[in-house]
């Protein structure tokens, strides 16, 4: 997690804390390890109950598979790391990962585990083995956040990977990617897309379609000039 820094409802990965969307992604891209982020989508609610009561995905009793083994706690942790460099209400607050839960397993070519787990804040941070790390601020109806790593090098080894949290009433998330629509896997407020082929453009937007089918495209920028 060496690196890894948190700032409110953005996915940071090798990042600087409270730097520029465009400053993030050119140390992320430089670092070979790539997380952008977008703006939530959806209808504002102004609700006061924490996220982690508002995602399906924490309703149900935790089981053995949801606990993080104590490598991966550790890991957990670093998203706190630099903390009392930032204002008190950047800060995620405690992380309580005794309330973690499995989203997704078996990911992409190197079968990666999605895991959440709330924070005192009422955030909801994530962690993708072998991956990145981050926390959520909130999410309203039908909104998701999202990012996209890659965990090698672009055009080579494991393709770009793109990643994020949904809302209960979002029931699809497309890929866009060379003009056409790739299906993202979703379950347990969680979604992830790695293309089989380390070649594949690279993402350009989501479709994000709701339960009402309603769709809202969101645009993906492109990797900073360079980095292909």
């Amino acid at each position: 997690m060496k690196g890894r820094r948190f700032v409110l409802g953005v996915w940071i990965g090798f990042g600087l804390a409270l730097a520029s969307l465009l400053a993030v992604a050119a140390v992320a891209w430089a670092h070979r390890t790539a997380t952008t982020n977008s703006p939530q989508v959806g209808p504002t609610t102004g609700s006061s109950r924490h996220l982690s009561e508002r995602l399906h995905a924490f309703a149900r009793p935790q089981v053995a598979s949801d606990r993080l083994s104590p490598p991966l706690a550790a890991e957990a942790r670093g998203l706190t790391d630099g903390a009392d460099e930032v204002d008190e209400s950047l800060r995620p607050g405690t992380l309580l990962l005794d309330r973690s839960r499995l989203l997704l397993a078996n990911l992409g070519v190197r079968k990666k585990a999605f895991f959440g787990f709330p924070t005192s804040k009422g955030k909801v941070c994530i962690l993708i083995t072998g991956g990145p790390a981050g926390c959520a601020e909130d999410l309203d109806p039908g909104s998701v956040s999202w990012g996209e790593f890659d965990p090698d090098r672009l055009v080579d080894g494991v393709p770009m990977a793109v990643y994020g949290l949904a809302a209960d009433d979002v029931v699809r998330v497309e890929v866009v990617a060379g003009g056409e629509r790739h299906l993202a896997r979703l379950a347990n407020n969680a979604f992830f897309y790695e293309p089989a082929d380390p070649a594949a453009p690279a993402p350009e937007g989501l479709v994000v379609t709701r339960a009402d089918g309603s769709e809202t495209t969101i645009s993906i920028p492109p990797p900073p000039p360079g980095r292909l």
